[in-house]
């Protein structure tokens, strides 16, 4: 066998066991991070127009430091978050992806810790909540409830 031919066959089985070890491969694809958010602000039973809402996708991050989308509340206090994607030039072979993501609330001059949560391998498509302000129970994920 010449020696081009056998360096082949070694070559190939070694890439193929550093991708299985390693446990990712080359696989180009936009992956759904976060889901779309839905919902409404309020203060008690009052709707609150004109809060900031914001997205990360950093677990609980309650300063929401960078965030990767943001949305005003309109007069009746609703706001919609788009999922957040991303470009991923690896995937993982093994195991479900982890996410994970952080809303935070700006109303009034004060900041509010919104939403803190996670999925595990397929992301629901979209998550609604009611923030109230008024909320003392804050931790552990914040003001904001799943609702409907």
């Amino acid at each position: 066998m010449p020696k081009a031919n056998r360096s082949a066959l070694v070559a190939l089985p070694t890439a193929l066991l550093g991708v299985i070890g390693v446990g990712c491969l080359p696989a180009p694809r936009w992956e759904t991070e976060t889901p779309l958010f839905t919902g409404i602000v309020v203060r008690g039973d009052k709707p609150v127009a004109g809060a900031t809402v914001l997205l990360n996708t950093e677990f609980h991050d309650s300063g929401c430091a960078n965030p990767l989308e943001r949305a005003t509340t309109d007069d009746v206090g609703r706001f919609e978050l788009p999922a957040v994607t991303r470009f991923r030039a690896v995937g993982w072979l093994i195991g479900d992806p982890l996410f994970d993501w952080s809303i935070c609330i700006a109303a009034d001059g004060a900041q509010f810790p919104g939403h803190f949560g996670g999925d595990m391998g397929n992301l629901r498509s979209r998550v609604p909540l009611r923030c109230d302000l008024e909320n003392q129970r804050r931790e552990p994920t914040g003001i904001c409830v799943e609702s409907e």
